[in-house]
């Protein structure tokens, strides 16, 4: 069941911090509105962690932010993903002018 849609607005660069999406999103369908970004990195291996330990790898000059796995969005259609489990983010890249991506998200009925 559809529960929300969401615009993410990139001026000068696409960085999204790691995280992962509300409860309300048993199924997160991300695509391009206008624009360009850069592919989201997804990190199967920090299923579980906590919002607080995300922020703290986050604040960690340490942390590899290119590290996970890679995801492109496609040219048409829509990128599926369990982001309310799979920790996920961009780690930004310069990039002139607007972008925007669009994050519909729905919750299972059962």
């Amino acid at each position: 069941m559809p529960t929300f849609a969401a615009y993410g607005y990139y001026e000068g660069d696409d960085e999204v911090f790691l995280h992962v999406d509300t409860e309300q999103c048993d199924l997160t369908l991300l695509t391009v509105a206008f624009g360009e970004v850069g592919p989201l990195h997804v990190h199967p291996g920090l299923i579980g962690s906590t919002m607080e330990r995300l922020g703290e790898l986050e604040g960690d000059p340490g942390w590899d932010r290119t590290g996970g796995i890679r995801v492109t969005y496609p040219d048409t259609g829509v990128t599926a993903l369990d982001g309310h489990v799979l920790p996920h983010h961009r780690p930004g890249r310069p990039r002139p002018g607007l972008h925007a991506v669009a994050a519909l998200c729905y919750r299972s009925l059962f």
